[in-house]
C-alpha cells in the first residue's frame, strides 16, 4: 500500500517553523524570503514540489504574517497565508 501525503501537509510542516520562531521571541528581518532548493530536497519519498517560496512579511511580538506559494510535482498551484 502506497502512502500519499498531500501538498497541504508539506506546507504545514514548513509553516511549523514560523510559530516556533515567534514563541522563542526571535525576530526575522522582514520581509524574509525562503525558496525551495530542489537540488538538496528529496521530500522523504513524499509528494514532490517544483517550486516553493515562503515569505514572512511581518514578525513582531504579537503578530506575524506570511505567504507560501507552491507548485506541486504535477503542476498544481497553491497559495497559503
Amino acid at each position: 500500500m502506497r502512502r500519499s501525503t498531500s501538498p497541504v501537509a508539506a506546507v504545514l510542516l514548513a509553516s511549523t517553523l514560523t510559530p516556533v520562531a515567534f514563541a522563542a521571541h526571535t525576530h526575522l528581518p522582514t520581509p524574509s524570503t525562503w525558496t525551495l532548493n530542489l537540488g538538496e530536497s528529496d521530500f522523504g519519498g513524499g509528494v514532490s514540489m517544483k517550486s516553493d517560496t515562503f515569505v514572512i512579511t511581518k514578525d513582531t511580538e504579537k503578530w506575524g504574517t506570511w505567504t507560501d506559494t507552491m507548485v506541486t510535482g504535477d503542476g498544481r498551484n497553491y497559495k497559503f497565508s
